[in-house]
């Protein structure tokens, strides 16, 4: 009996493979996961950068003050709004586009844009600053390009690219601002974890048996 029970080396090899498995799995679907996070917002983020200069180049910087005051009203106001959602619509990952101007007591909405959930602000209302932009405040107010800005507050977890709308003299009107939506790009996330780790299980229940078959064999020898 005691010649057919196996060494101790088999009791130890065997826990020992699953646990270095299991860990090879976890630091592979942890190393792509992260990989594909940030390559997907890397990318949306130039998508969206494109497209707030677009938008600024289609705006007629001296008439933001108009499109503030008299909205739709204004001349030429409803074709700059269609073709702010033609840019939209054409930039991978941009949930909102708007323009607006930056004053003390808030920014003063020139356009936005509306989507299926959430409905637009009208021309002339005014937002308050969130507390993830109050640190680039004096940046916005000397009318300087802004870096990405990610907040989740009022519009969800978002990474807002804001871009000047300048006037021949270079003096700052306004802003555009895009909105790339990082909670979308967390549910695409997570479909692609989900068949990731179909895709490992596979390749772990391979090494397993190939391990034990390895260990079954050298144990018979």
């Amino acid at each position: 009996i005691e010649s057919l029970s196996a060494p101790p080396e088999m009791e130890t090899f065997a826990p020992t493979l699953l646990i270095v498995s299991f860990t090879a799995i976890i630091l592979m679907g942890w190393i792509g996961i992260r990989l594909y996070f940030t390559n997907e917002k890397a990318e949306k983020t130039e998508s969206a950068q494109k497209a707030v200069r677009f938008a600024a180049s289609v705006i007629d910087p001296d008439k933001i003050d108009d499109y503030i005051r008299n909205g739709r009203n204004v001349e030429g106001y409803s074709d700059t709004e269609k073709l702010l959602y033609q840019i939209r619509d054409n930039a991978a990952g941009v949930k909102y586009l708007y323009v607006i101007k930056i004053e003390k007591e808030g920014c003063y909405v020139a356009f936005d844009l509306e989507t299926e959930d959430t409905p637009a602000y009208e021309p002339g209302d005014i937002i308050e600053f969130e507390e993830a932009f109050l640190p680039y405040l004096p940046a916005f107010f000397a009318g300087e390009e802004i870096e990405p800005i990610e907040s989740d507050d009022l519009s969800g977890w978002v990474q807002t690219i804001y871009y000047p709308i300048r006037n021949d003299q270079g003096r700052c009107t306004g802003y555009v601002g895009a909105d790339v939506s990082l909670e979308y790009m967390a549910t695409l996330m997570r479909n692609f974890i989900t068949r990731v780790l179909l895709m490992l299980a596979g390749f772990f229940i391979l090494i397993l048996s190939y391990g034990l078959w390895t260990t079954g064999v050298y144990t018979v020898y």
